[in-house]
C-alpha cells in the first residue's frame, strides 16, 4: 500500500486580473499542492485532501480531481462557501492579493479519520484554515511526517482586504510541532520579528535557529535565485546550510510555484526520506511550472 498523505488547507476560487485588465477565474490554494503532488508521484502515494468546498464549486472540483492519479476524495466535505481571492498583477511582475470571502476551516473531528496516515501536508490560505489548537492536536496525535508551508499562516487582510505579512506570535512553539518547514524569503524575514542580517547569510542564521526548535528540514525559497535548505537527517560532511540555484527557464508565470515546490519536496521526501533528492526535484518541478510545462494554468474552471 502506498504511503497515505493528508493535504490540509483550503481550495480557493481565484479571480486573476492581468495588467491589461483581462480577468479570469482559476482554482488555487491547496489544489495547486494536490495537483503537483499527484503529477509528480502518480500512484506511488495515496493522496487524501481534507477540506471543505462550497456547494456551487463542488461539481467542477470533482471533475478536476478525476484527472489526477492517486487522489481519494473521501474526506472532502461541502460547506456554504469557498475561499475567494482577487489577484491583481502589476507591470513589474509583482501582484497584490485581496481577500474576498472566507470558506470553512477544519476541526479536530474532521482530522480524526486521517491521524494514522504517514504524511501530513499543511498549506494555509487563511489562518482560520486550521486553528492553532487543532494544529497542535494534530501534531500530538500523529506519528506521520508533518510538513508546514508557512505562507498565509502569517498573512491577514488589512482594512482594504490586502493580505499583509506579520510576525507570528509564538512562532517557536508552532514550528516545534512540525518536521519540515517551508517559507519564502519575505515570510522568513517577517515570521520571527527579528532583525536578520541582509542576504543569504541572515537567512542561514534563521534556518539553523529553526532546526533547534524540532524540525528536521527547513527550506527558504528564493524565486528565480533557487532555495536554501538546512537539515539534521543526513548532514554529515555537508555544509550547515545548502544553497541550490533555480533552473534557468523562460518564465510564463509564477502563480503556484511555491505550492509546487513544497508539494514535490514533500512527495519526494516521503518516497526517499532524502532531503537532497527532494530539494532537487522540487526546484526542477517549480521551474517547469514557471515555464508552463508542468501544471495547467489556470487550474480548472
Amino acid at each position: 500500500m502506498p504511503p497515505r498523505v493528508a493535504l490540509i488547507g483550503s481550495p480557493v476560487l481565484d479571480t486573476l486580473r492581468l495588467t491589461d485588465g483581462t480577468e479570469f477565474r482559476s482554482f488555487g490554494g491547496i489544489l495547486y499542492s494536490l495537483a503537483a503532488m499527484a503529477r509528480h508521484a502518480g500512484d506511488r502515494l495515496a493522496l487524501y485532501p481534507v477540506f471543505y468546498i462550497g456547494e456551487a464549486e463542488r461539481p467542477a472540483l470533482e471533475a478536476l480531481l478525476r484527472q489526477w492519479p492517486g487522489v481519494h476524495p473521501d474526506h472532502i466535505k461541502t460547506a456554504e462557501a469557498t475561499h475567494r481571492n482577487l489577484l491583481v498583477y502589476h507591470p513589474d511582475g509583482s501582484r497584490t492579493e485581496y481577500f474576498q470571502a472566507r470558506g470553512r476551516g477544519l476541526s479536530l473531528q474532521d482530522l480524526l479519520p486521517v491521524l494514522e496516515f504517514e504524511g501530513f501536508f499543511v498549506n494555509y490560505i487563511h489562518p482560520s484554515d486550521l486553528p492553532r489548537e487543532v494544529f497542535r492536536s494534530l501534531s500530538r496525535g500523529t506519528t506521520g511526517w508533518l510538513y508546514l508551508d508557512v505562507h498565509s499562516l502569517i498573512r491577514t487582510p488589512d482594512d482594504a482586504g490586502v493580505y499583509r505579512a506579520r510576525q507570528l506570535p509564538g512562532w517557536q512553539e508552532v514550528l516545534s510541532w512540525v518536521d519540515l518547514v517551508q517559507m519564502n524569503e519575505e515570510e522568513a524575514r517577517v515570521l520571527t520579528g527579528l532583525e536578520l542580517p541582509p542576504g543569504p547569510e541572515g537567512l542561514a542564521v534563521l534556518l539553523q535557529m529553526i532546526l533547534t526548535l524540532g524540525p528536521s528540514v527547513v527550506t527558504v525559497t528564493l524565486g528565480s535565485q533557487g532555495a536554501l535548505m538546512a537539515e539534521r537527517l543526513r548532514r554529515k560532511n555537508r555544509a550547515p546550510v545548502l544553497r541550490r540555484p533555480a533552473q534557468v527557464v523562460q518564465a510564463r508565470h509564477t502563480t503556484g510555484c511555491g505550492d509546487v515546490f513544497g508539494a514535490v519536496f514533500f512527495a519526494e521526501f516521503l518516497l526517499t526520506e532524502d532531503p537532497y533528492r527532494a530539494l532537487e526535484a522540487a526546484l526542477r518541478r517549480a521551474a517547469e511550472h514557471a515555464a508552463g510545462t508542468f501544471l495547467p494554468f489556470p487550474l480548472g474552471l
